[in-house]
């Protein structure tokens, strides 16, 4: 097999990964940390005009690190049962924190949703939330 046939081959795999419905693992390379209680503190504002606090439990995906102990914080704050092992009737959330251009990018996936904000690097949103395309 050529370097080429490799090269293709690889790049398919990957496309054809890329391609699946179930959430990603969380990934945060955000590292200022100032903005996490804000950005967690938006999206839980978000969730509470579609998911009734004290009915829902959120399970989030390695929501261990320092973003991930911020929103479910909030979300307990807020009444939301938080779990971080899979359980039934739960519904995951996994989140990727990014740059995007000279902003912060936030990207929850829920159950099977994405949502999507920009904010600057205070944590001011720039934008409303993004879902499937279209903002709210």
């Amino acid at each position: 097999m050529g370097y080429k046939a490799i090269t293709l081959s690889f790049l398919l795999l990957f496309a054809a990964g890329c391609a699946t419905k179930a959430p990603s693992p969380s990934v945060v390379t955000v590292k200022e940390t100032a903005v996490y209680a804000a950005v967690s503190k938006d999206f839980v504002k978000f969730l509470k005009k579609s998911y009734l606090p004290a009915k829902t439990v959120f399970y989030l995906q390695k929501g261990t690190d320092s973003f991930g102990k911020s929103l479910a914080n909030e979300l307990i704050k807020a009444g939301y049962g938080v779990s971080f092992l899979k359980k039934r009737g739960s519904i995951p959330v996994a989140y990727t924190l990014d740059y995007f251009q000279d902003r912060i990018r936030v990207t929850y996936t829920l159950g099977d949703k994405a949502v999507t904000r920009l904010y600057d690097k205070t944590a001011k949103p720039l934008t409303g939330f993004a879902v499937g395309g279209k903002y709210e």
